[in-house]
Parts: C-alpha cells; structure tokens; sequence
C-alpha cells in the first residue's frame, strides 16, 4: 500500500521538566481512582474474555500449517498513548475518564522508537496503528487501562495474556511447533546475535527440543530509540514493509519496538502469517537481558547456550528502557 509521508515535519517537541512532572502525577491519580493501583487492572478487564493458552496457540498452530493470512500482536503502553491522544479516546470508564493530552505521549520515542515525536508524526503512526489492530486476528493483552480503552472501538478478535505467548520449555501446544520445514522472516536489532544462534537452537531448547527444516532470514532492525539513529520511524517502516511484502516465507516474527504491530499487519496481508513478538522474540533464540534473569519464569530457561545481546547490538540509550530490561 502506497502512503505519503512527505508532509511530517523532522522537528522533535520535547516536553519541559514541569511539564513531565505534572503528566506523572495526573496519571498517577487516575490510575489509583480508576483501579490501577496495583497495576493489574482487573476491574475494567471484568467484561473482556480472555482465552487459554492452548486454545490461542492452537489456532495460530493451524494458521501456520494451513498457510492461511493470520496476524498475531500486541499493543504496547505507550503506542497506545499514542493512538489514545491521535483518536480522542477516553481513557478507560472509572472515576476520572479525560482524553489524553500529547503530553501523554512523551515516552514512545525513547521507549518505542517512534520518532520525530511532534503530531503530525504521531497521527500518521497512529493511523497505521489503528489499521493494524483492526486486523489482527489475536491479541497479547496485558491487562492496562490504555489497553483496555482501546480495546472498547477494535472488532471482536481472540485475547490472550501476552506471556503465554512467549517462547518457553514446557512441553505442549505452542506456535513453535508448527514453525517445522517452515520458512521464517526474522525482523529483529539482534540480527547478529540470532544468526549466530541459529546453529545451537537444538540445545538451546534442549528441554523441550526444537522443530527440524525452519530456514530463517534475518533482517536487522536499526535502534529508533538511540538518539544517534538519523532514519525516522516512517523511513524504515517503507523500507522494511517492501521487504515484507516481496519476500518468500511463510511466518513473519517481529521484535522491533513500535513498529513490530505494523509488521505484523503488513505480513497478513502479503497473505503470511505475522507474529509481532515484541521482547519476547529474542527468547526464541537463546538472548536474554536483563529482565530474564529478574524473572524465575524466564530465568529457568536459561542454559549454558543462550547468550546476552553482542556489544555491537546494544544502544546507547538502552538505560532509559526499563533500566536496559533487553540488553
């Protein structure tokens, strides 16, 4: 799909210090009235079913082995404080329900790699996002008040607690069993390290053990948070959008920031499937950060074959990502 985006202008706007300061403590206060104080949301989520597991991993098992267009993804925080603010959308009923200022968005350049951050920018994003999430056919949740706002104006689409969907040891239905004598598109900052991986994936998932004739591509994602990258975020969705929809594969497997949904959409309709993955694609191949070791769930995986992240492929901004929670 041809799109136009000579018009967005290059230019940052970057919220003051007070500015910031008011944002958090306004969300602060509507998290608690709405009942997010302990960050689990469940009030607003009482009315959104959530499936199993196995039910969500088989159906995108069956839409891997028929080859039939599917698209698996997830909506971030803040992409969707992007959407919120682009839309109008009110944040989810409770006690206060405001729709959101740009101030609001002010962490998806450096957490998400959505720059420029000034509007014209994040309304065409916006755009795309809501294109995306209108075609998805399930839907990683965590379970946030944005999430959930959003959530309110999408058609009906399969929900499922986004960590399941992660790569894991235990032994059942999971989407990485329907991934043999398949070809796989990998769109990933860690393309370096996943390549040198893809020799060891047999002892990498030792446990549960790995699925025979996967050929994969890899295609390195540039780091959009890293204030050094001069591409802005449109450029590089043109460029790797093109390479998703001319490739040859069958599954698409997407880890790169706020654009990994795009993606996604993008490889539906190419007429793949598309899983955007998020941080939970560089577990497929044996790279942990940070958070993995934090966690017991992902920190029981870890063997003497899975690897950090190569030097080359950490940014220097990696700190204001959740204190660097990938790398």
């Amino acid at each position: 799909m041809e799109r136009d985006f000579t018009e967005i202008p290059l230019r940052d706007e970057i919220p003051g210090p007070l500015q910031r300061r008011l944002a958090a403590l306004f969300e602060k206060i509507c998290s608690r009235l709405n009942g997010y104080s302990g960050g689990g949301g469940e009030k607003v989520w009482e009315r959104h079913e959530i499936c199993e597991m196995d039910v969500a991993h088989q159906e995108i098992c069956r839409a891997i082995s028929e080859g039939r267009p599917y698209a698996v993804g997830r909506l971030g925080g803040v992409e969707a404080s992007v959407l919120m603010w682009a839309l109008g959308i009110k944040a989810e009923t409770g006690l206060l329900s405001q729709p959101l200022g740009f101030l609001a968005t002010r962490f998806a350049a450096t957490n998400a790699g959505i720059r420029p951050r000034n509007k014209p920018s994040y309304r065409t994003f916006a755009k795309l996002c809501e294109e995306s999430l209108e075609i998805l056919d399930c839907q990683g949740v965590w379970k946030n008040p944005y999430e959930a706002s959003c959530l309110a104006l999408l058609p009906e689409r399969r929900l499922v607690d986004v960590e399941t969907l992660a790569p894991s040891d235990v032994q059942g239905d999971h989407w990485m069993n329907a991934l043999e004598g398949k070809r796989v598109l990998v769109v990933s900052p860690f393309a370096s390290t996943i390549q040198s991986q893809i020799p060891k994936l047999g002892r990498v998932w030792e446990k549960r053990g790995w699925v025979p004739g996967v050929e994969f591509t890899v295609v390195s994602f540039p780091y959009l948070i890293d204030e050094n990258c001069d591409e802005p975020w449109w450029q590089v969705y043109t460029r790797i959008a093109s390479v998703i929809a001319s490739a040859d594969y069958d599954v698409g497997l997407f880890g790169c920031g706020g654009l990994g949904l795009l993606f996604a959409a993008e490889a539906k309709r190419s007429g793949k499937v598309g899983l955007h993955l998020g941080g939970h694609l560089q577990l497929l191949f044996g790279i942990y950060g940070k958070r993995h070791l934090e966690q017991e769930w992902f920190r029981k995986m870890i063997n003497q074959d899975w690897v950090r992240p190569i030097s080359s492929e950490i940014p220097k901004t990696s700190q204001r990502v959740e204190n660097g929670c990938y790398w």
